[in-house]
């Protein structure tokens, strides 16, 4: 600091504008994650793919549901329910 010929590696205090951050772009769209369907036909075994579409129409959107929901909807055991809710769909 004293005479010293360096410019200051600080990220919070730029000295003489030797130092620009620019923020990352990153794009003012968001993802349409929930319009569209998956192929969830290719993935899983027809029945699976058949309760998938069911819970996909009894749970709209974004909804919050568990175990018991999904026991009660496509009436399966609870270690069913469970292995569907693990499904990545």
């Amino acid at each position: 600091m004293l005479n010293e010929r360096h410019p200051l590696h600080n990220r919070t205090l730029h000295i003489g504008g030797a130092f620009k951050i620019e923020k990352p772009d990153i794009g003012a769209l968001k993802p349409d994650i929930g319009d569209l369907k998956p192929d969830i036909e290719k993935i899983f075994h027809p029945k699976t793919a058949n309760q998938i579409l069911v819970l996909r129409e009894a749970f709209p959107g974004q909804m919050i549901f568990g175990r018991s929901d999904v026991m009660e909807v496509i009436d399966v055991r609870p270690s069913r329910a469970s292995e569907l809710l693990k499904a990545n769909f």
